[in-house]
């Protein structure tokens, strides 16, 4: 793990290290993209397609870093179709973060990029381009409406780019989604994804968070944009108070991002 993560981390488990806070915040990695995924020497993936086409590529590593042992990177090319380029590793697509490990992707054209993680390389025909059946990952710390979800961080993003969570349950009878739409340019920010924000179908079933079979991220934006992410993880998310203190160490962590870059 990189030792911008283990600062991170570090920080989540030091304000739990006191008794005020204990027991509110908890962790657990669905990817922090230290499983590097790229063209075999070093550099990135790049490739495209007429509109419809849907290319993708898989990785396996720990499940102490990535979620299930597996990760699915997919590409659909949509409007008059596309391009692009995607890289997990060091600096990634030359954005400099001071060495720590990420995912970048650039795009052109009109393509939608997916992140799958349901432990399986196998990906079924069509949409959802995900095995419902393949993942039973106990993401039990997920329990409360209001005060736990999912973690991202973003590094940077060129224009508006809009991320949508989905998770399923129950071998794909239950399911829920919840997007969020970072602004053009944003830059050493992240995003809880409350478990409140998950709109259910069937409406009113219930994500299973002790169950997930399979958990897809899909990040689209206008023609040609361009995102950096550093980490996903099922998180509680702590009470207005303790966010301050999590945010002086978030703001220490931007500041050393800044002196590395």
């Amino acid at each position: 793990m990189s030792a911008l993560k283990k600062v991170f981390i570090g920080s989540l488990l030091g304000l739990a290290a006191s008794p005020a806070i204990a027991g509110m915040i908890g962790w657990e990695v669905i990817d922090d993209f230290t499983v590097v995924q790229d063209n075999g020497f070093g550099g990135p993936i790049s490739s495209g397609g007429a509109p419809g086409v849907v290319q993708y590529y898989d990785v396996s590593g720990p499940v102490q870093n990535l979620m299930g042992g597996h990760r699915d990177t997919v590409f659909s090319m949509g409007g008059a179709g596309g391009s692009y380029s995607f890289q997990v590793g060091v600096n990634p697509l030359f954005v400099d973060i001071g060495g720590e490990t990420a995912l970048g992707i650039a795009t052109n054209g009109t393509v939608t990029t997916s992140i799958v993680w349901d432990g399986t390389h196998v990906l079924s025909a069509g949409s959802p381009n995900v095995d419902v059946n393949g993942l039973n990952q106990d993401l039990s710390i997920l329990n409360d409406l209001y005060h736990d979800g999912l973690l991202l961080d973003v590094v940077s993003t060129d224009q508006l780019v809009t991320v949508a969570f989905t998770a399923w349950s129950d071998s794909g009878a239950n399911r829920g989604t919840a997007s969020y739409s970072f602004p053009s340019s944003a830059t050493s920010t992240n995003h809880f994804f409350r478990l409140e924000d998950f709109t259910e179908t069937p409406l009113g079933a219930g994500i299973d968070w002790d169950h997930v079979s399979a958990l897809r991220m899909d990040v689209t934006g206008a023609a040609s944009w361009d995102a950096t992410f550093s980490i996903v993880a099922a998180t509680h998310i702590p009470a207005p108070g303790v966010i301050g203190l999590l945010g002086i160490g978030l703001l220490g962590i931007g500041a050393s991002r800044r002196r590395r870059a």
